[in-house]
């Protein structure tokens, strides 16, 4: 019998004398006959999302990568029964392994061994994609869990796709299959396309993919471009009522200050998120934003600065200036309050699976999400006669062609506005 322990635990590492506790490589310790093997399980996690007395990770958590606590749990397990069973082999010999042997004995029981020696494949490929380019780039989260999502659709498409394989019939029924078999919208086929095609490109740089036949792919997919997808937005009036409006409980009233604060002066939900109240200086908030890293200068109006006055003495986390829920919890929100505030306003929503019209009749309040408070932002400075120059200063918009829905829309108001002189 060989007296063993095998367990998991999270690479203890520091960087300029902290612990690193995002995400932490998570590895397997083997002692037996006084040696020591540390091997890496393949897989990392956030310190708090796991369990170190049980050497698991907790129920319901995902990984940056996009893998699930019960994914990477049974992995562990497999890697524990298969060690297992390596020592149970040298104890049938009655042989003392080595450190080596072990390693050696697990890459062959793993295939790792034999993997080295093949070809990857496409599969293999989209991975070390996702894991070199994700960290070059600096991904967010929801990068990582797209680019995941889109190799599993792939994969489940066909799980022995090739390089070789991808000419423009094969990418055509890649699609296909996403549009018939999972029913995804145009729109979201159209950013999938993309990021396919991002992943191409790189394997082409690399020398992984040999033919060029994704860049002549431009398949039509109607109602796919970005003028179908109705603006959704808050009037001044509309604004103005939940500004001012009673709210029955503290979860919604948090929740109304926060939206109508972006709504005032056009933060995207991860900025307000990350607001600190040192961020705020000479009556205006200076800060780096989160998406596209741009150092932006906003000056606060007295809506905007009537909500930061609420909060100043309140002692918040981290020092934030706002009280601000996770995404989902603040967008479940959202709805409640629209419908407090008698958003009842009825919209068509369009979209299509492939060239079937899709719609159906929604109302506003149905539709609030944190993003429509920067839209209202931009909607309501345009119809005040603010130019888009300007406002482009305060979202970081770059491109003016980003402020064409929101011009046709103030377009229209206007219109309807001058129809008021032939009533008269």
């Amino acid at each position: 019998m060989i007296k063993r322990s095998i367990t998991f635990d999270l690479e203890k590492r520091k960087k300029d004398g902290v612990l690193i506790v995002k995400n932490v490589p998570i590895r397997c310790c083997i002692t037996f006959n006084r040696q020591r093997i540390t091997m890496f399980t393949g897989h990392r996690i956030d310190a708090d999302k796991f369990i170190q007395a049980k050497g698991m990770v907790k129920n319901g958590c995902y990984n940056e990568m996009g893998f699930s606590s019960s994914e990477i749990n049974y992995d562990i397990e497999e890697m524990r029964s298969t060690l297992q069973e390596i020592f149970r082999k040298f104890e049938i010999t009655n042989e003392m392994p080595t450190t080596d042997q072990i390693k050696e004995k697990y890459k062959i029981a793993t295939g790792k061994q034999q993997a080295q020696e093949e070809k990857a494949g496409l599969f293999d490929r989209y991975k070390e994609f996702i894991d070199t380019i994700g960290r070059q780039n600096a991904w967010s989260d929801s990068s990582f869990y797209k680019h995941n999502s889109v190799m599993h659709l792939l994969q489940q498409y066909n799980p022995d796709l090739e390089f070789d394989n991808l000419d423009e019939e094969e990418l055509q029924n890649i699609l296909e299959f996403m549009r018939v078999e999972k029913n995804i919208r145009n729109t979201t086929l159209n950013k999938y396309l993309r990021f396919i095609k991002q992943f191409l490109s790189w394997a082409e740089l690399k020398g992984y993919l040999k033919n060029a036949d994704y860049k002549r792919y431009k398949p039509k997919l109607k109602g796919a471009n970005f003028e179908l997808k109705k603006v959704i937005y808050l009037t001044w009036e509309e604004l103005i009522k939940l500004y001012t409006m009673e709210i029955p409980n503290i979860r919604l009233e948090q929740t109304r200050d926060v939206f109508c604060f972006c709504c005032f002066t056009g933060l995207r939900y991860s900025d307000v998120y990350n607001l600190k109240k040192i961020d705020i200086k000479d009556a205006k908030l200076n800060i780096i934003t989160i998406k596209d890293v741009d150092n932006i200068s906003i000056e606060l109006n007295k809506y905007s600065r009537a909500i930061l006055e609420k909060y100043k003495d309140i002692e918040l986390k981290k020092g934030k200036a706002l009280p601000v829920l996770s995404n989902q919890k603040y967008n479940d929100n959202l709805k409640e309050l629209g419908q407090l505030a008698e958003l009842n306003e009825e919209m068509t929503e369009v979209w299509y699976v492939g060239n079937k019209r899709m719609e159906r009749v929604v109302k506003k309040y149905e539709v609030l999400t944190t993003h429509v408070a920067r839209k209202t932002f931009v909607v309501n400075a345009l119809t005040m006669g603010i130019p888009p120059q300007v406002i482009m200063r305060w979202t970081g918009h770059n491109d003016i062609k980003a402020m064409k829905p929101y011009t046709k829309i103030v377009d229209k108001l206007k219109e309807q506005e001058m129809k008021k002189f032939d009533e008269m």
